[in-house]
């Protein structure tokens, strides 16, 4: 018995909702939305493309995010440690929402672990299968699975120092984002110092040459609807600010090629380096939207359009892959929204 039917067993299950049971309309809700407002507006437009009647949802756990001010209509979501299916559907089925579209690493496992549970509420999940969730929020286990799977493009990763033979190393944390958790290009001395201030560090060889990221998207068959491929021209804490969309046919291929043998669905990003020898190196895979997957969006990747569809049983060919026929670069900048105020939680509307 798998893990999630395991864990289903543990619940009363729901009864089996139809569309039709549902107000009209098809609502979203975009989870752990914080300060997402790109992305907010790249699924405000795919609703708009997909239904008339469409209504856009952001939940988070912080009533104060930036985002809240970019939906139709605000969630206040349980914490992490609070989740519990029974709990989450119970707030969905209020609201009528469809679809969930999370975008933290930290509740992937929570929503693909309980994926058919949400089916059976009638609420579909963009998340893959929880073992492909797991192999990827793990680099470690990332990296040895895709050797075992005769992937020689990837970057080996040790816990042992001395397993990883090269001069310049790479350490960062086994799980988790961000880089304030690694440092690159560094000694040995230099990255057992780093190594002593992280939880459970890995190590890898440094690899020099420009960095690259795949959107792709692969339907619940795991067929592959479409990728694309971008550099990343200028990174910032860990995500291209600035990164333009090029033609890397077999890099992109690499890519679907691991996609299907890790059985993910839905969309699936990737981040890799090209040496100087145009090798590829496969760095990481994140099931979910990156910072700026909303260039590939725009580029022609419609994963979210291919969700809805999924979603509702359509099938997704009804929006056809059309891959812009130029390069399209984007420039992440903050920018203002000024509008009348309205009370927040915990604020008094008369103060």
């Amino acid at each position: 018995m798998s893990r999630s039917a395991d864990n289903r067993g543990n619940m009363n299950t729901p009864i089996k909702t139809s569309a039709a049971d549902k107000k009209p309309g098809f609502r979203v809700l975009v989870t752990s939305i914080g300060n997402k407002v790109p992305l907010l507006s790249a699924v405000r437009n795919a609703l708009i493309r997909f239904t008339a009647t469409g209504e856009l949802i952001g939940g988070d756990s912080d009533p104060g995010c930036t985002g809240r001010y970019f939906v139709d209509r605000f969630m206040e979501l349980p914490k992490d440690e609070d989740l519990k299916p029974e709990l989450f559907i119970a707030l969905c089925r209020e609201a009528d929402i469809d679809a969930v579209i999370p975008t933290r690493d930290a509740e992937l496992p929570f929503f693909s672990r309980n994926r058919q549970f949400f089916s059976r509420a009638g609420i579909a999940l963009l998340v893959a299968d929880l073992g492909a969730v797991e192999t990827c929020l793990d680099k470690l286990e990332f990296s040895n699975r895709l050797q075992q799977l005769g992937f020689a493009q990837v970057i080996p990763s040790s816990t042992g120092i001395h397993d990883i033979k090269a001069t310049a190393l790479v350490v960062k944390e086994r799980f988790g984002t961000g880089s304030r958790t690694q440092r690159l290009n560094i000694s040995a001395n230099e990255a057992l110092d780093f190594a002593s201030t992280l939880i459970k560090p890995i190590f890898q060889p440094f690899i020099a040459g420009r960095e690259y990221s795949v959107d792709l998207y692969l339907d619940r068959a795991g067929r592959l609807l479409g990728a694309v491929s971008r550099s990343r021209d200028k990174i910032v804490s860990g995500e291209a600010q600035i990164s333009t969309t090029t033609e890397a046919p077999e890099l992109e291929k690499v890519c679907a090629d691991i996609a299907g043998k890790l059985r993910l669905t839905g969309h699936i990003l990737f981040q890799a380096i090209i040496d100087k020898q145009r090798r590829i190196h496969i760095v990481e895979c994140n099931c979910r939207f990156g910072g700026a997957s909303t260039l590939s969006l725009t580029a022609g990747l419609e994963s979210l359009l291919w969700f809805f569809s999924e979603a509702c049983d359509r099938p997704p060919e009804q929006f056809p892959f059309s891959k812009s026929d130029r390069p399209l670069r984007q420039v992440r900048h903050p920018a203002d929204l000024i509008l009348e105020p309205f009370p927040l939680a915990g604020e008094d509307a008369n103060e």
